[in-house]
């Protein structure tokens, strides 16, 4: 078990006993709560430990996967109440100081007020475990499929109503189903796509997830072609390998399966075709993250090379950081009119209802979910299709994007947030 693993397993641990403390506030003698607590806090450690201990292939491969959403459910329903306990002790501590102090004693709160507020505590633990249980069951295979118009100015009358769907983040390793996948691609192919784009990340660690899957993306049909890119999980950068052999080696696998899916992996490159007498250049930018950490293989000035006279161009970019920081703020690339993105998952967690859009991916992707547009240029970021940690997605859910371009300027392109 590494170091982080531990202090990570020593602060759930801490948790875990506080928020015992509060419970033991309701139930001073032991009944049914001791024991159903005990009980969840021993499924958790067993679950965590077996994590750690098996690898995370055993646990992404396997049923595993709903025994950890499980664990993580509890351990977040935890967390939730936690702030509870606090209170309740913050008010004990604040009457203690106050008769230190003061000469005459201050009347100490009743007992009854510290089980009301664990009471209020509990139910919202409640509320926070059948939320992300949900997540689990239902949220992670909730297929939705986002339809937009875009606006290109001067786009030619040739390519009106071109047709594009992109699928980003299938992370094809957390699913224990092929079901997922084929719904998907039967979902695709109902849209009958002029274009394919898959904006990265099509694994969590290693080339051989993708073994099932490979004769069903291979039934994806787009009449222009299939494109692809790489995300930062393809690179096989979150798992230890033996050898950088083995990773290149890794590298080379996920490239023939792409190869044999029918898609064309763009690495910083083109493919320039010829749709309706117009020539459309399909860019594909290797992964280029906001962070050097994690890398920045992206080169777009190179993948650009040889498109100058083409008639439009799309950008296929796994972060958005990439076109927050690079595309749209340097006028070299004033002439990639759209943009397509994934890479947040909108943190799997979040709000979409009419006038509220929201998640905690928001603080750090400023733009995380959606169409968005700045001057002329437009960038669309995938929700993303699979899962990654938290096996279950609450209020973002999994997602198909459906792109018709349009010149029409009476055409209304971002939808209200």
């Amino acid at each position: 078990m590494s170091f982080f693993a531990l202090i990570f397993l020593v602060i759930i641990s801490l948790v875990d006993i506080y928020v015992f403390r509060g419970i033991k506030i309701i139930y001073p003698h032991k009944n049914w709560a001791w024991y159903f607590y005990i009980a969840s806090s021993i499924f958790t450690y067993a679950v965590l430990i077996s994590y750690y201990f098996s690898g995370k292939e055993s646990m992404y491969l396997s049923s595993k996967i709903f025994l950890f959403g499980i664990a993580q459910t509890l351990i977040f329903t935890k967390i939730a109440m936690l702030p509870f306990v606090l209170i309740t002790d913050v008010m004990k501590g604040y009457g203690w100081v106050s008769n230190m102090i003061q000469s005459t004693p201050v009347q100490s709160i009743s007992l009854g007020r510290y089980r009301f507020i664990m009471h209020v505590g509990m139910v919202f633990g409640a509320l926070f475990f059948g939320t992300f249980l949900y997540g689990i069951a239902y949220g992670a295979y909730h297929l939705t499929k986002q339809k937009i118009t875009v606006v290109i100015p001067n786009l030619p009358k040739e390519l009106e109503g071109l047709k594009i769907v992109q699928i980003s983040d299938s992370h094809l390793g957390s699913f224990a189903s092929l079901h997922p996948i084929q719904r998907t691609v039967q979902s695709i192919n109902e849209e009958n796509p002029d274009l394919f784009f898959f904006t990265g990340d099509l694994v969590n660690d290693k080339a051989a997830e993708t073994e099932p899957y490979v004769p069903i993306m291979k039934e994806i049909k787009a009449k222009y072609g299939k494109y692809s890119i790489l995300g930062n999980h393809d690179y096989g950068m979150y798992v230890q390998w033996n050898s950088p052999q083995d990773r290149e080696k890794n590298m080379i696998h996920l490239v023939e399966n792409q190869k044999e899916m029918g898609w064309d992996l763009l690495l910083n490159e083109n493919r320039t075709l010829d749709i309706n007498g117009k020539r459309v250049s399909i860019i594909g930018v290797e992964y280029w993250g906001r962070s050097a950490r994690w890398g920045q293989f992206g080169d777009l000035d190179k993948a650009l090379e040889g498109t100058d006279n083409t008639d439009l161009k799309l950008l296929l970019t796994h972060d958005p950081s990439h076109w927050d920081l690079i595309v749209s703020q340097n006028e070299k690339y004033r002439d990639i009119p759209l943009s397509l993105a994934g890479h947040t998952h909108g943190f799997q967690f979040g709000v979409e209802i009419p006038g509220l859009k929201w998640s905690p991916s928001k603080m750090i992707y400023p733009r995380w979910a959606g169409l968005y547009k700045e001057n002329d240029q437009y960038l669309y970021v995938n929700r993303g299709l699979g899962f990654l940690g938290y096996p279950g997605r609450v209020g973002i859910y999994p997602e198909i994007t459906v792109i018709t371009l349009t010149g029409s300027e009476n055409q209304h392109s971002i939808p209200k947030m």
